[in-house]
Order: C-alpha cells, then sequence, then structure tokens
C-alpha cells in the first residue's frame, strides 16, 4: 500500500489513478491529520509526500515520520514542485528516500517508486528456505511450521518423529536417535508436517546434519 499526502485534488487523484493501473495499492491524503490517522491504523509500504501543504509542510511530515520508531525507516519519495537543487538536498538530508519535482512522468513516477520499494525490502535472512507455512533455519537447525517451532535437537537427525501421525491411523514408535554420522535419512510427511508440525512415513528424504 502506498500513501500520497497532496493537497492538489487533480494531481492526487491522478497520481493514485496511475499507480492503481500500474498494479500498485494507493490511498490519497489531503491533509497531514488524516494521513497520520491512517498511519497509525495501517503503515504503508511507502508514502508520497508533497512539500507545501496548507496544515504542515512536507519537511515536517518527514521529520515526524523519521522521529517516531514506527516510522523511521518507512520509505518516502518527495513528489513537489520546489525543483531547485537546494530543494531537492533539503528534502534528502531531511531522510527522504528519492525526490522528484514537479511536473513529472507517470511512468518516471512508477519507475521510481518500484526502485525504492527494491531497495528497501528487507533481505531474507541467509539459510532461510521456505514453502508455504514451512520453514526451515539451515544456521540454527531449526524447522517452523506455523504456529510450532521444532528444534532439532543435539546429536539427533531430523529423524524425530511423534507417536502416531495425522495421515496415518497406525501409531509408530519415536524414531530419534544418535547420529552415526554427519548424513543420516529421514522420513517426512511433508503435508502433515507443513499443517500441524507432524512427521510420518510417507515420503522419505535426506539432509546433513550439523551435529
Amino acid at each position: 500500500m502506498i500513501y500520497y499526502l497532496e493537497d492538489d485534488t487533480n494531481i492526487r487523484d491522478l497520481t493514485v489513478y496511475a499507480l492503481k493501473q500500474a498494479g500498485l495499492e494507493a490511498a490519497g491524503f489531503a491533509h497531514a491529520g488524516d494521513f497520520f490517522d491512517a498511519c497509525r491504523e495501517s503503515l504503508p509500504d511507502l508514502v508520497l509526500l508533497d512539500i507545501m501543504l496548507p496544515e504542515v509542510d512536507g519537511l515536517e511530515v518527514l521529520r515526524r515520520l523519521r522521529e517516531d520508531p514506527a516510522t523511521k525507516f518507512l520509505p518516502v519519495m518527495m513528489l513537489t514542485a520546489k525543483g531547485t537543487e537546494f530543494d531537492k538536498v533539503s528534502g534528502l538530508d531531511a531522510g527522504a528516500d528519492d525526490y522528484l519535482a514537479k511536473p513529472f512522468g507517470m511512468m518516471e513516477m512508477v519507475s521510481r517508486i518500484r526502485a525504492v520499494l527494491r531497495r528497501t525490502a528487507p533481505a531474507a535472512a541467509p539459510g532461510l528456505l521456505q514453502m508455504g507455512n514451512l520453514r526451515m533455519d539451515s544456521a540454527s537447525h531449526t524447522v517452523c511450521a506455523a504456529p510450532r517451532r521444532l528444534p532439532r535437537p543435539p546429536g539427533m537427525c531430523w529423524s524425530a518423529v511423534p507417536s502416531s501421525c495425522a495421515c496415518s491411523s497406525t501409531p509408530f514408535p519415536q524414531a530419534a536417535s544418535p547420529l552415526s554420522s554427519r548424513s543420516r535419512n529421514s522420513t517426512f510427511c511433508a503435508r502433515c508436517f507443513a499443517t500441524s508440525g507432524a512427521c510420518c512415513r510417507a515420503v522419505s528424504c535426506s539432509r546433513t546434519c550439523g551435529a
């Protein structure tokens, strides 16, 4: 979601329309008060900000965003008629991630927005693999299947299983055993594990354990 704070109705509506046509969710605000209320209710992915506003100017809005821990790292792009070099430097030094002077082309604006979103997107943690709600962290040797977190016991392979499985009516004993080597075959039921955190013998896999 993109929030656009702009007092000019025509510019605001046209920009929001262009963003939606480009496949981006957007909402426009004419007053800083309404904008801050919306941020308290739900944070956007990026803010488009005019400088010359009737109540509070855009640089003051930017300062407040950067002072609030909840919005300190929120991506902000200035869209304003103040296009001198001094204005651009002032906006960027105040904490803006990009600065686009009016008049601007809608295609350039959308491209710049996407570039800012790419730069500010959180990087995936190294060694983290995810499929659906099943997540494996190879660094900490843990598997998460929402809402459960399943750690690997020291010296044990991933073959630790409960006494019964969601997809098997036949109980079976615990399969956890100390490792005899660094690599050991384990049995997983991807369907049950992803939905309930349980394992069974439906499919087999192997991995190198870090024990």
